[in-house]
């Protein structure tokens, strides 16, 4: 929750309860997150892109465009 760049931040804390996480969005807590954070996982292995691609490029990259 107060996500600020219209993303949904992917990881709780234990100070922060993210989007996916909250009761209130039953809706985004799905398998489809889980393949975006293992991608991103993937890309930081990268040395060169590690911290580079946020989650909000790996959707944009992943979505279907016309």
């Amino acid at each position: 929750m107060h996500g600020c760049d219209a993303s949904v931040i992917m990881a709780s804390t234990t100070n922060n309860e993210v989007e996916k996480d909250n009761s209130n969005n039953p809706s985004l807590a799905s398998n489809g997150f889980d393949t975006v954070i293992k991608a991103s996982v993937a890309v930081d292995a990268i040395t060169q892109c590690q911290n580079k691609v946020s989650c909000a490029n790996i959707l944009v990259i992943a979505t279907p465009h016309p």
